[in-house]
């Protein structure tokens, strides 16, 4: 059992919700919006990475369950191994095509992986799924030995707000792999 509940209010007693001087809402002035430093030059890296969670895996502590890795991305048809979603346009211009071998590259580090075309990707975007590449916790999950959190150049907030650094601030180039994803 379980539920959701909000704590006691009373109507209109506005310095309990509102806890500013006036006892109202007040409108604050937040820093300019700063884009962040992309890591990687646009001419040697001309994609820009996306980092993404699946339903099937999001916050999942124990990987090491073979149903959810065969349901890993059904869109692409990926499964029991990472990938790179491409749009049709992106794929077309760097000559790759729907489940071939390719290798990712950012300034940090390359990856091993298999590219999926998918008509919802944005071009000019490599999509890849993170937290597919844990290190230890089973027999279906000792696989990677590098994955693409460890591609991810994480910069601090250009504002000054956040507390999180941000992290789809790194750029990468995708080539055809010599010896297979």
């Amino acid at each position: 059992a379980g539920g959701w509940f909000d704590p006691i209010y009373d109507y209109e007693r506005w310095r309990r919700v509102f806890k500013t001087a006036s006892g109202k809402f007040e409108f604050t002035q937040f820093p300019k919006y700063q884009s962040p430093q992309w890591v990687g030059d646009e001419r040697n890296f001309p994609l820009k990475l996306k980092v993404f969670t699946v339903l099937a895996t999001g916050g999942l502590e124990n990987p090491n369950q073979p149903f959810l890795q065969e349901t890993l991305a059904p869109h692409v048809y990926a499964r029991w191994e990472n990938w790179v979603e491409l749009s049709p346009e992106t794929a077309h211009r760097l000559s790759l095509v729907d489940g071939e071998p390719v290798q990712l590259e950012s300034p940090l580090g390359k990856l091993a992986l298999r590219c999926r075309v998918f008509t919802g990707s944005m071009p000019d975007v490599a999509s890849v799924l993170i937290g597919h590449e844990h290190r230890n916790g089973g027999e279906f999950t000792n696989i990677a030995h590098l994955g693409v959190a460890d591609l991810v150049a994480y910069q601090p907030d250009p504002t000054g707000l956040g507390t999180m650094p941000v992290a789809a601030t790194t750029r990468v180039r995708i080539s055809k792999a010599t010896g297979g994803a």
